[in-house]
Formats: C-alpha cells, structure tokens, sequence
C-alpha cells in the first residue's frame, strides 16, 4: 500500500490508485512505466522485478516489429515514447535491454521519418490533439533533433522531452536520416497498417490491422489518407492530411475535415459532433477521393494565409510555393473562402492555427457527398497553369453518388472508384479498374520500407544505407 492513499476517488496519482508508479496504459506512459521500473531494479539489484520487466521489454519488442506501434504516429506523443526508450537505451546494463532498447528506437525513428518533412509532420496520425501544423508537438520536435533539414521560422514551442535526444548516445541508423530527408527518388507510394490502440503494450503479436493507410512522397509534399477518414464521435484519428513546401517555413500543412469547428480540423480530439458522420478515403498516388456518408454535411479546409486561392469552372485551386491542389465537390458546393469562420478561427482564445485561414462547402446530395482532390508540382505537370488546364480535363462521375459511389480519371490517364463500405478494411478502392486489395495488409510496403504483417522483419533501402532488424519469438533482436 501507498501511504497517501486515500481510498478510491478520480485521479491518476498515488491517493487515488495506490500505486508506486504510474498506472495509465496509453503507450508513451507504459514506456516511462516500464522502462523506469526497470532501470531502478537493476540500480539497486532487485532482480525479481528486474527479469519481470526484462521480459515485459523484450515482449513489448517482439511484438513492436510485427503489427507496429498501437500509439501509431502520434503527433502529441511520438516524442514522449521516444524519451523513456533513450534512458533504457544509454543506461541498461543488460546487454539483452539495451539492445531491445535501440531496436525500438531504430523503428521509431524510421516510422517518424516516413512523415516527418522539413519541420513538419504528415498524416493521417493517431492521438494529433490538434497539435497538427510544423512544430506543433512532440513528434515533429523530437525527430527535427535528428532529422532537421528545414528553416526553423516558426516553431510555437519545445517540449521538454528534446533533453533526452541531447544528452544521448544514440543516433538513428543512416536509412531512417536519408527517408526523413528524402533521399531517395521520388515519388514514392507507400502502403502501411496501423494495430488497435492496445495490441503492442498487450504483447498482441498475433493481431490483426485495424486501419489501412496510403502515403504519397513527392517531391515537393506528402499526401497520406485512412481508408476509414477522420474518426466520429469521441474518437481521436486525423484521417487526412497533406504536408507542402514552403520556403521560409520549412513545409506547411493543409487541413480539411467533413464537419463545421475549424479549431479542431486534425483529430475530433474525443468530442463528439466534431465530424458529420462515417467517413472514407480511397487514394492513388497523388489522387484521392473522400465521402461522408451525409449528403448534407459541411466540408472545411484549412490552410495557411499564404495559399492563393483560384476558383475557376467549378473547381478551387490551392497554390502554394511549390504545390498545387486541386478540390473538385462531389455532390456539394464548391468550396470558397469563409470570412466568418476565419475570423471565428483568429478570434478563438484556443487557436492552434493562427495565420490561417477557412475554406467552406456545403453538402447538397442525399445520402452521400464529398470531395475529389489531385495534388501537382512542376515535377509532374511543369507549371500552375498547365496543372489548371490538365484537372479541368478530368473527367468525374457521381452517377451513383448516392450509392457512395464516385469515380475520377485524372487527364493523364488513372481511374480511381471509392465504393462505400461500412467496413473501412473493405473499402471499395479501385485503381485502374482493378479493386486494391486492404485486407491483406502489410506493415510497410514501398520500394523504401518494407515490413510484412506479423512477421518481425523490418528492412529500409535508400541509396547508399539500408537497415534491417529482426526479432525472434523470444524478443532476441538480430541486426544487419
């Protein structure tokens, strides 16, 4: 027993749960958790706790490298996972611990370098708090201490956990600096699944996706969707997001969401009626299309002031430095400028967007509405004006939109269908006419990361590093 236990009551703090260490299970405290119980009983040689949590470690790894971080991508708390894994890193002396140590490290640092870019970080995320703009939480802070690569103008604040990278000895794998980088030929399509929020800190090894993720890395931004959108009600997924350059602040983000609060367009943050309704994306490459399943919900994006806004035969452009989005409705109206809720989003005593500004649409269908974005840049289009020209030759059919069926055919040739299903992990996705196959996921699936679900392999190729890293059934890491 505690001696400030006062029986039982609300709180996380000795008086309220009678315990010696903290007793919450979300995966960047059982990290802190279970690294300092650790570290303590092997400083003062209780080896009963010591081996416990030995094996709670090696578990933990084990099961890491087969179905992923369950606090997967986290914008709020990718850093403070990453802090307690550096003390367990530079002060085990259990060759076994330290080793699990930087294997956990190694696939931290490559899962953060996938999004992370110049500054910032992309979606879609799990646990944002709205902390979704360059430098707005622990993840893109934590890995600018590795990865930098970008001007740091407007950084809103540092967290504390950045001491911890200081002062310590390790440093991720040369792979891991050239993905966050992006050296490497581009574009990239990468195809990834994310556990249940549980399954690593509950040794579930053998479990199986809970969401289907598409990354696209261009040259110039990074766009990533969930086959099941933004979560509703209560939940805590940003399910969209796309990353750009910009030459002064490193990248910018633009937002969107299928609701009406413009302070909340990353996650729903565990509120309710922030987002409309279910919600799905369908994505290739650098197209994509997303439903609400309401047809007559509101559709917000959000995006910095810098972003010229075009609207032109029925479409509205997006042009920033070097990125070029284009938002066709699908069953709404077309998305334009909102000067009162940009002046809502300034006004708000809470804005964590400022210098931002709102674009609005509005649902006008029955069952189903949404949108059609394509992305360009001169790498693909040579110029703003041919990217304009070349989205107003796509061809669109919301025929059976009501159906939560629509289609798009970019000028250069791709067919993308998204056929509703209430079963994110059964999405109709279809690519050039052929259904894209989500339930059968892997963990990682690019010519860059490759990682088979369930199978405890992780492997990275970039020009001139490549890392590999094995874990066995017993936690024994094996390195290459």
């Amino acid at each position: 027993p505690h001696y400030s236990h006062q029986g039982k009551k609300e709180g996380w703090g000795p008086d309220a749960r009678n315990s010696w260490v903290d007793v919450r299970s979300t995966e960047n405290l059982w990290l802190m958790r279970t690294t300092s119980v650790y570290l303590m009983a092997e400083e003062t040689k209780n080896e009963a706790t010591r081996k416990l949590y030995k094996q709670h470690i090696l578990d933990y790894t084990k099961t890491l490298y087969r179905v992923g971080i369950g606090e997967w991508d986290s914008e709020n708390y990718h850093g403070h996972s990453i802090g307690p894994l550096l003390n367990l890193y530079d002060f085990a002396k259990d060759r076994d611990v330290k080793v699990a140590a930087k294997a956990c490290l190694d696939f931290y640092s490559i899962a953060g370098a996938i999004k992370y870019y110049r500054g910032g970080f992309n979606g879609p995320t799990k646990r944002d708090y709205n902390h979704a703009q360059p430098f707005g939480g622990s993840a893109a802070n934590s890995l600018w201490m590795w990865y930098g690569d970008h001007p740091t103008g407007k950084q809103h604040h540092w967290e504390s956990d950045e001491v911890h990278q200081i002062t310590s000895a390790y440093r991720p794998p040369l792979a891991a600096v050239n993905l966050a980088r992006k050296h490497f030929e581009k574009p990239v399509e990468l195809l990834a699944a994310k556990p249940s929020y549980n399954a690593t800190t509950s040794f579930q090894s053998s479990s199986q996706p809970e969401y289907f993720e598409t990354q696209y890395i261009a040259n110039s931004y990074q766009m990533g969707s969930l086959t099941g959108g933004t979560s509703v009600d209560g939940g805590d997924v940003n399910g969209f997001k796309i990353l750009v350059y910009d030459r002064e602040d490193g990248a910018v983000a633009l937002h969107a969401l299928p609701g009406a609060n413009p302070l909340l367009p990353g996650s729903p943050m565990y509120k309710t009626g922030v987002i409309t309704a279910q919600n799905r994306v369908a994505q290739q490459e650098n197209l994509a299309l997303w439903l609400v399943k309401n047809g007559k919900s509101p559709w917000l994006w959000v995006v910095p002031d810098e972003v010229n806004i075009l609207v032109k035969r029925g479409v509205s452009f997006l042009q920033c430095d070097r990125t070029w989005v284009a938002i066709r409705p699908l069953g709404t109206t077309l998305l334009t400028k909102d000067p009162t809720l940009t002046k809502h989003l300034i006004d708000a005593k809470k804005n964590s967007f400022p210098g931002h500004q709102v674009l609005s649409a509005k649902g006008e269908s029955k069952a189903f509405c949404g949108l059609a974005i394509e992305v360009g840049e001169e790498q693909s289009h040579g110029s703003f004006d041919k990217f304009v020209a070349s989205v107003l030759s796509a061809k669109v059919d919301v025929s059976e939109l009501n159906k939560g069926i629509a289609r798009y055919r970019s000028s250069d040739g791709k067919w993308l269908g998204i056929h509703w299903n209430d079963n994110p992990l059964q999405l109709g996705v279809w690519r050039n006419g052929k259904r894209q196959s989500l339930e059968a996921a892997p963990l990682y699936n690019s010519t860059l990361v490759n990682a088979e679900w369930g199978a405890g392999v992780l492997a990275v190729t970039t020009p001139g590093a490549n890392f590999r890293c094995e874990v066995d059934e017993t936690g024994k890491v094996r390195f290459e």
